[in-house]
């Protein structure tokens, strides 16, 4: 039409005349099927003051008319939309809802906060903000020894028994009554792997060996004159039970007569090294051990015997761990066994040895890292007892006065020890035990009937 072209439009300067070809427009429309050819780009705002002619209006009103037929036609398509898109949403929410739960423990990345909800680096922190310092550590508690002496081996004592009890144990009947006594493990236990048992009669009298079966009987299984050794292949978790039998004593399969002297039940295979082997040739795990007649201690706790395992020695045997150096180097050779280096525990002496009066040095947290990690759990924890460690208040470890040193006996017991653990760890550090052939079950397997 003739509306849309702008010579036109720019030709014609007055209302009326403009007025006359937006009326001739839209007759052209209504011939042409009734199509609305209006076009606001091209008409100015002053043409609308009030004096158009009514053939316009008509013209709007058409226009508007389909223009609302229109528009609520999309405004249904798009309620219709909307009310999916909100079905879609709330399932959306619940399936996110679900999986929030099992994630909710777990804090967000960085790359999924926002700009202010990352965490503040030090560096970037603003000079206003106040920065939290840490808690001063608590003071170190103050020993409570008043001696420079050392202690002796009570506290080693009681650390040494349950460990040994781990590989076996030794329950000695008393000479007057032997029914007083009930043994740990009364009969055996399904066991799969086997040991070899070797037992020495030091004693003055025979000694019949006995084994427990399945429900707590005993089986006569041999007899170990004056002086002899017996030697019996039997199971981790089987209890032997030992007694003294005089020569005019009938000795048969059925009889059980005789003073009880010792219960024993092996619990696992001891590893075996080149100072101390464990092992028989064909790779079976070996225990050990001799029964004498009671000594004068012995004799006043009314034991009927003692017991001389050169391997792990019983407690209360009277050569078992009379000095600070003997006990020093049977945690040696258990930490061997262990395959244990003793660097912690030689950091922790060294350091005694380098200010004997500082109390700071005497004092072992028993919930440090290092010490809980690295000595605790191993033999280390046996040489800190030997040489004078003692158990403190607040769950520490304490050696010495809290004022004054050390007095040169127990500074040299303490060199004896590090010596010995430097010997050690050289051996560790040549190859020590790797080509050593470890017998079945000496990682702990079979223990227990398992």
């Amino acid at each position: 039409s003739g509306g849309n072209n702008p010579s036109e439009t720019s030709n014609v300067s007055s209302k009326d005349a403009l007025s006359r070809n937006v009326v001739a427009e839209t007759a052209s429309g209504d011939k042409n099927g009734g199509e609305d050819t209006f076009n606001d780009e091209n008409v100015s705002d002053d043409c609308f003051d009030g004096t158009n002619d009514e053939n316009v209006v008509t013209s709007k009103t058409n226009s508007v008319d389909n223009d609302e037929k229109r528009v609520l036609a999309e405004a249904t398509n798009v309620y219709e939309t909307v009310v999916f898109l909100s079905q879609f949403q709330n399932l959306r929410n619940e399936t996110e809802d679900e999986a929030s739960v099992t994630k909710s423990s777990e804090p967000p990345s960085t790359d999924q906060l926002n700009d202010d909800e990352r965490p503040v680096t030090p560096s970037a922190r603003p000079a206003t903000q106040s920065t939290t310092t840490p808690p001063p550590p608590s003071p170190r508690p103050k020993l409570r020894g008043t001696s420079s002496r050392h202690p002796g081996l009570g506290a080693f004592q009681l650390w040494y028994t349950p460990v040994a009890s781990l590989y076996r144990t030794y329950t000695i009947f008393k000479s007057n009554n032997d029914d007083e006594i009930i043994p740990l493990t009364p009969r055996s236990e399904r066991g799969h792997v086997s040991i070899e048992l070797r037992v020495t009669n030091r004693t003055a009298d025979d000694i019949t060996v006995h084994w427990l079966d399945f429900r707590g009987t005993e089986r006569y299984r041999g007899t170990i004159p004056v002086g002899d050794t017996w030697v019996q292949l039997t199971w981790i978790g089987h209890p032997w039970l030992f007694r003294r039998r005089t020569r005019q004593q009938r000795i048969d399969e059925n009889d059980t007569g005789g003073v009880a002297l010792l219960h024993y039940v092996p619990y696992r295979v001891i590893p075996t090294t080149r100072r101390v082997p464990a092992a028989t040739d064909a790779g079976v795990g070996r225990h050990r051990f001799s029964i004498k007649h009671p000594d004068y201690a012995a004799q006043s706790r009314d034991d009927a015997c003692t017991v001389d395992d050169p391997v792990l020695p019983h407690h209360e045997a009277p050569s078992s761990f009379r000095t600070v150096e003997s006990a020093v180097e049977w945690c040696c050779d258990h930490m061997e066994r262990e395959g244990t280096v003793p660097d912690a525990v030689l950091k922790y002496l060294y350091n005694v040895l380098s200010e004997p009066s500082a109390a700071r040095y005497r004092c072992v947290r028993r919930g440090n890292k290092v010490f809980r990690e690295r000595v605790s759990c191993n033999a280390g924890l046996g040489v800190l007892y030997a040489v004078g460690f003692v158990d403190g208040r607040d769950g520490c470890l304490e050696m010495g006065p809290e004022r004054g040193g050390l007095d040169g006996d127990w500074v040299r017991l303490i060199s004896v020890a590090v010596f010995q653990l430097e010997l050690l760890r050289r051996r560790m550090a040549a190859g020590g035990d790797d080509d050593v052939r470890q017998p079945v079950g000496a990682d702990g397997s079979g223990r227990g009937g398992f």
